[in-house]
Parts: structure tokens; C-alpha cells; sequence
């Protein structure tokens, strides 16, 4: 999966400037150490020089990560900024949507710092490349960065940086490409899905973000009302459900009407005892849900389609055969494959990107001797379709973010979305 993750990364920076990356945001109670915070970093690249890597293809032309001898690591941007107590959220959160719109400065760039000290807080915002990283992989990475600080971290052998090449077992992956070929002529009846439009390419457009923070009393009554609504452990797709209502609202307003919305929905395939050695790359799947237009008003039928999808996607190894099947694809350089993933749907990838990553896989409560108040995502979507909704959990707390490009929504249709979310969760 981690070729497909590239190839959303070409069409992105085709589109934008920028590729595929993300950022992850520690909210710390005091101030951070700067030069401690620097110091650990310094340690922690030397220790894993694949963080300097880029793409190449080996002669049997499998894409690989190429890893440098430590001697040649690149430098980690770091910026710092310094803002009044009295700052207002507002103020922050531009600071933190310039660091993950700045695009990094060279191929082997995949992580970049900004530390945003605002008095009796800190905001630790690390941008990282969705190549070498996914959202937990990211927290994970955080945990090492954690424990070298400890200053009696040793490079753990079971962190894995190597992948084999996986050419064999032909027939079972021609197979599962069969079965998704399949699967996505099936959901592709009726295409194309509904989209926003996105727009002419422009060079380095800004993505907006819109963040809402549930307190843990607001979370257990979303919780609560998932069970109720959806079923036990039915949370996922309680929140799909739930945006799919909120971005319907929008679409609504805006006229775009007619069959249906396709939400790829990205599934880790880590169990989480395995978070700390699979720290790097990305190991996720996709389910492949189809939600009819018409009827996204009514938050039971919605729930009903994606559990009903789900259960069928499940029960016919969509996962395993999306990621066997992927294997056959990355002969296919990034320019060509682009242009094959838009065929089935007819030039459309998705209505809109969703995930919910659940539960942090950073487990301290305190970053370097800070209390960590909270921990947030505010990834750039690929483009198509330039627009998402994540959910992630911080100590039972529920993060939610509405992720746009910046000519893709008005200010307007953005706070419609939160304000149908969070009256459709209860909170």
C-alpha cells in the first residue's frame, strides 16, 4: 500500500505544489526545552538514517526506500515562534496551518519541526511525509523521539526499516486484484461519485482547517450515543456516518445533488502490540463504501449502508485483497498509475477522505517533561478530492478536523459541516 501512498503523493504536489504529508500536534502544559527537544532529535536521526531515505527501484524494478550511510542525514527544519499569553486560538492555529502548507525543501526531506510557545503552553507541531509516516506510525515515532529523551534508549532491533520484496505468490495476488476489480465495478454503478469541485492546479494553495476538541465528558456522551444508535464497538461507523450527514449539508447548500457518495475509509492493519516495531511506512487498507445521496439525510439509513457494506467487505477479505492486489501495481510509475486509479469512477477518486485512527499510540502523559494535554492530526488531503474529516482519541477525548483546500469550501460551508457534526454526534 505504501506504492499507492506515493502515487496520491505525485497527483497531490501535481496539484498543489505539496505532497502528501501531515502534521501532528503535541498541546503541552509549560514550556519546552528547545535545546533538549533539538538535542534528542539530533540522536534519534543519526539512529535511524532511513528518516534522510527517497524512493528508488531496484533492478527487478520493485519501488524501494534508498537509505543513505548515517553520514549523509539531512538537516530537520526547526522554527520557533513566540506569542503573547493573551494569544487567541485563532492565532495559533494559522501558525500551525503555515508549518503544514510549507513544503519540504528537497526529495530527502520528510519531517519538519515548529514549536509555538505561547506563555504558560507550548504547541509542538511535527510535519511529516505520508510516505515514511501514517497518522499512528507518526505518534509512534513521537513515543521514540519520548524515549531518547530518557537518555537510556537503545536502537531497538525490533523497529523494523526493511521490507522484502514480495515477488511471489502470483496467483493469489492476481486473484485478490480479481476480486477488487469486482468490488469496485460493482460501486462504480452509477459513477461518477459526487465531488466538490477542486479546481484549476494552483501553485501552493493553502489548506484550511477547522478543529473541534470534545471533552472528555462530551466523548463519552458521543460514545454513548454510538452505542445506542450504532452498536457496541460500532464507533468508526458512527463518525463516517455522521460526516457523511455533515459534508451532505454542504453539498446540499451548494446544489451538487444526484446518486451517490464514495468515502474510501482507511483501516490500520497494525494490531497494537505491533505499533512499536511497525513504526515507519504505512500499513493500512481501505474498505470501499458507496452511501446514497439521496438518502444522507437520514443518519439510520446511512448507518445501516456502511455497517451492512462492512460486514459484506469483511467477509470477502476486502483488506487482505486490497493490499495482495497492490502489489501488482507498483511496477506502474506514479504518472501512469495516477491516471489508471481514476478510470473506474470516471476521473473520481472519492467524494471526500475520512479515517478514524482511534486511540493514540503515544502512551506517556508527559513529552520531555511536560504534561501533554492534548495530541491532534491536521493532515493535507490528497487531491482529488481536497477535502476530509478525521477523528482521532487522546486519553478517552475525542479530536476531531475538517480538512480543506482553501478555494474548495467558503467559510461559511465550513462552519455548516462542524455545526452539523457536532449536533449530529450530541455534542
Amino acid at each position: 500500500m505504501d506504492w499507492l501512498v506515493h502515487v496520491f503523493d505525485y497527483m497531490t504536489k501535481q496539484a498543489t505544489g505539496v505532497g502528501n504529508i501531515s502534521q501532528l500536534v503535541f498541546e503541552l502544559a509549560g514550556e519546552l526545552d528547545e535545546n533538549q527537544l533539538k538535542s534528542a532529535l539530533k540522536k534519534l536521526i543519526q539512529k535511524y538514517p532511513l528518516l534522510s531515505g527517497h524512493p528508488a527501484r531496484a533492478f527487478n524494478l520493485a519501488p524501494y526506500w534508498k537509505i543513505p550511510s548515517e553520514k549523509n542525514t539531512v538537516r530537520i527544519p526547526f522554527n520557533t515562534d513566540q506569542i503573547g499569553t493573551d494569544a487567541k486560538n485563532g492565532w495559533i492555529i494559522r501558525l500551525l496551518e503555515r508549518s503544514v502548507n510549507a513544503p519540504f525543501n528537497s526529495e530527502k526531506e520528510h519531517l519538519a519541526f515548529n514549536l509555538i510557545k505561547a506563555g504558560k503552553k507550548s504547541f509542538l507541531a511535527m510535519t511529516f511525509d505520508h510516505r515514511l509516516l501514517d497518522g499512528r506510525g507518526a505518534e509512534a515515532f513521537l513515543g521514540l523521539l519520548q524515549d531518547e529523551w530518557d537518555s537510556n534508549f537503545e536502537l531497538s532491533t525490533d523497529v523494523s526499516v526493511t521490507e522484502p520484496p514480495h515477488l511471489s505468490g502470483w496467483v493469489r495476488k492476481f486473484k485478490a486484484g480479481q476480486k477488487v476489480n469486482r468490488l469496485l465495478l460493482r460501486i462504480a454503478e452509477n459513477a461518477p461519485p459526487l465531488v466538490l469541485p477542486v479546481g484549476p492546479p494552483l501553485k501552493y494553495p493553502d489548506f484550511k482547517f477547522k478543529l473541534l476538541f470534545f471533552s472528555k465528558d462530551k466523548s463519552d456522551r458521543i460514545i454513548e450515543k454510538s452505542n445506542n444508535e450504532a452498536g457496541y464497538l460500532m464507533l468508526m461507523p458512527f463518525l463516517l456516518a455522521s460526516s457523511v450527514n455533515a459534508l451532505h449539508s454542504a453539498f446540499k447548500a451548494r446544489g451538487i445533488v444526484g446518486s451517490d457518495y464514495l468515502v474510501p475509509v482507511g483501516i490500520d492493519m497494525r494490531s497494537p502490540e505491533k505499533i512499536k516495531k511497525q513504526v515507519f511506512f504505512n500499513h493500512v487498507s481501505f474498505f470501499m463504501l458507496k452511501i446514497k445521496a439521496d438518502k444522507s439525510d437520514d443518519l439510520n439509513f446511512i448507518l445501516n449502508s456502511i455497517k451492512s457494506q462492512i460486514y459484506d467487505q469483511v467477509r470477502n477479505g476486502v483488506l487482505n485483497n486490497f493490499i495482495e492486489a497492490g502489489m501488482l501495481l507498483r511496477i506502474a510509475p506514479p504518472a501512469l498509475l495516477s491516471r489508471l486509479i481514476l478510470l473506474p469512477f470516471k476521473g473520481v477518486i472519492s467524494s471526500f477522505s475520512f479515517s478514524y485512527v482511534g486511540e493514540s499510540a503515544f502512551k506517556s502523559n508527559e513529552f520531555m517533561g511536560r504534561e501533554v494535554l492534548n495530541l491532534t492530526h491536521m493532515p493535507r488531503v490528497p487531491v482529488p478530492p481536497g477535502i476530509g474529516i478525521f477523528f482521532q482519541k487522546f486519553k478517552g477525548k475525542l479530536n476531531a478536523v475538517l480538512s480543506y483546500k482553501q478555494d474548495l469550501l467558503s467559510d461559511n460551508e465550513a462552519n455548516l459541516i462542524t455545526g452539523v457534526l457536532k449536533s449530529v454526534l450530541g455534542a
